[in-house]
């Protein structure tokens, strides 16, 4: 029998990054007593800690116009924003930036100490500052939190939420090295335990602890999720154009194999843009990673990624950044020399962007006000687990997701703080936690079963064709879905674990098969392509039927329904198509005109 550890408060934070340290800290500001865990190590978990820092602020101060950046947003993420979220993302932003440098957190400076701000290629208006990498500047929070009183709990894996009469009532897990079972009564809750991941290499690749456990323990708790479908952040299927003008000649070029463990991202610093920029196809047509997996459907791969191009005054300042943001061991590890140029295959990795959610408020637990409250009482949610559509069905701008986090994770913890002073001390049944314990430790008490490891590759091998969650199509979908629905039903339930390490590898294995099944089910639902949703077999918008939302709640078994938008945040319909969408679908124009 493992041992059992209970730790009560008013507030629960679960997950330890920027949105659950500002949740924490926030909550704690308004009197409550707080309890921060992650199944990490705060400050050094989540997304923020990987974040290469860039974050986006928005003042009126500093030059700034609201309607341009609304206007942006909007348009970038074809209408499914909600603009009042976005527009509070954007205003709450600066006092969150303030809270920041109170913290001891410095962006970067330009010469004469004022702050670096930047933009990058076509992202228009919408700018930035540089906070350094997530993991340098994310201890300061972790200070501020323990300065001011909240009880940071490391290494505890939250699986289940505890409800009492229909509200949520606390949480339970197990520590992640002794498997001691650990119950957390509270009197409101804050899930702030990011996105997720399927642990392949590339850009996500640091990421990879990250397994929807927020969104998953949501759900069977009968939550509301949705955004599901848009679940290849980094990614996306628009027209790779033929421009002879921008055609680069790789013929007789010498092509060198990047490492597969290359880093996929270099750096993301303020003066870095050629490493984004500079891919093209076999042919020497442009692309981006937006454009990238047409060209590899139609044939036109492998992506080459061509340093030549590079101006000398981009890659000084590029090494510059790298330098400066101690990351220079990253090629350092695989043997690659920027300053000598060269082209290379094997560097836009785009096997790790499926199955990453939109972030910034795109996809996760459903928002149902402006607090950051879920569907459940006692529950809220902050940063890339909380479906507040304050960005749409595309990621508008680098900075977004690190603003986002810092201001839905504050807005919630003070939200749990206000709801948490009117309950009194909660009671968890018994019965009801010695079912979940039964639970949490199944895969322990098992003689056999199904390695989680073995779990990892088969649901690996689903989700990395680009052909599955990149470009989609509904038979292929509905035959992965078949296959995922096999490992829900027959092999989640005989996980086995031989110790605490492979029991959160099964808890791990669980929640990615179940949003795994969310993303297929949503990608069904909108027979229509929109942001970085791409169907072949609808390969258009369908306005204004689909300017609307993809939900998911669980009744029994997975129910998936559309809730269309108000007409308040809809486009101009009388603008002709494509002044509503400049980004073109292939197919898209064919299905247009068979259409009329």
């Amino acid at each position: 029998m493992q041992v059992e550890r209970e730790i009560e408060s008013d507030v629960l934070v679960i997950g330890g990054g920027m949105a659950g340290l500002f949740a924490a800290i926030k909550a704690k500001e308004e009197g409550s007593e707080v309890v921060l865990v992650d199944k990490n190590y705060v400050s050094r978990s989540g997304s923020t800690c990987f974040a290469e820092g860039d974050y986006s602020v928005f003042s009126t101060e500093w030059g700034h116009d609201l309607a341009s950046w609304l206007d942006r947003v909007r348009v970038s993420g074809e209408y499914l924003n909600d603009p009042e979220w976005t527009e509070i993302t954007l205003k709450d932003s600066i006092e969150r930036y303030r809270d920041l440098l109170r913290m001891g957190v410095r962006a970067k400076e330009k010469e004469g100490g004022d702050i670096l701000t930047y933009t990058r290629p076509g992202f228009g208006p919408l700018e930035c500052c540089f906070l350094g990498r997530g993991w340098t500047f994310l201890p300061a929070l972790r200070r501020e939190a323990s300065k001011r009183g909240v009880t940071i709990v490391d290494r505890v894996m939250v699986t289940d939420l505890i409800l009492e009469d229909g509200v949520v009532a606390g949480a339970c897990g197990f520590h992640t090295r002794t498997a001691e079972f650990y119950v957390f009564p509270a009197k409101a809750v804050v899930l702030c335990t990011g996105n997720g991941t399927f642990d392949m290499a590339g850009a996500m690749a640091p990421v990879s602890f990250l397994s929807y456990d927020g969104i998953a323990m949501a759900y069977r708790a009968g939550a509301e999720i949705g955004g599901m479908e848009f679940s290849c952040v980094g990614a996306a299927a628009f027209v790779a154009e033929r421009d002879e003008k921008a055609r680069i000649d790789v013929s007789g070029r010498t092509i060198h194999m990047a490492p597969a463990h290359y880093p996929a991202w270099v750096s993301y610093g303020p003066h870095i843009s050629f490493n984004l920029d500079n891919y093209v196809d076999a042919e020497g047509f442009r692309v981006s990673r937006l454009t990238a997996p047409h060209a590899i459907h139609e044939g036109r791969g492998p992506i080459l990624w061509v340093l030549d191009a590079a101006r000398p005054e981009d890659l000084e300042a590029t090494l510059r950044d790298i330098r400066d943001s101690r990351t220079t061991f990253r090629l350092e590890r695989v043997g690659i020399d920027l300053a000598k140029g060269g082209v290379y295959a094997g560097v836009l990795r785009l096997e790790s962007t499926p199955g990453h959610l939109i972030f910034g408020g795109g996809a996760g637990v459903v928002s149902k006000d402006k607090a950051c409250a879920t569907s459940l009482p006692g529950l809220y949610a902050g940063g890339d687990t909380c479906y507040t559509r304050a960005v749409g069905a595309s990621y508008p701008a680098f900075g977004f997701g690190l603003r986002n986090a810092s201001v839905t994770g504050a807005r919630a913890g003070k939200a749990a703080a206000l709801f948490s002073w009117k309950r009194g001390r909660i009671s968890i049944d018994k019965e009801r936690l010695r079912r979940v314990r039964e639970y949490v430790y199944g895969p322990l008490e098992r003689k056999g079963g199904f390695d989680p490891r073995w779990v990892h590759l088969q649901l690996q091998n689903l989700v990395t064709p680009y052909y599955a969650l990149i470009i989609k199509r509904g038979d292929r979908l509905q035959a992965f879905l078949t296959i995922v629905e096999f490992l829900r039903d027959h092999i989640s339930p005989k996980l086995l674990a031989r110790d605490a390490h492979s029991l959160r590898l099964c808890h791990e294995a669980r929640n990615r098969i179940l949003a795994l099944e969310m993303m297929l089910r949503s990608s069904l639902a909108r027979t229509e392509s929109r942001g970085i949703h791409y169907r072949e077999d609808f390969p258009s918008r369908v306005d204004p039927y689909w300017l609307a939302l993809v939900k998911i709640r669980g009744e029994g078994e997975m129910r998936v329904f559309r809730e269309p938008i108000p007409e308040d945040y809809w486009p101009d319909m009388s603008e002709e198509y494509r002044k509503r969408y400049p980004m073109r679908f292939p197919g898209e124009d064919r299905a247009l005109c068979e259409k009329d």
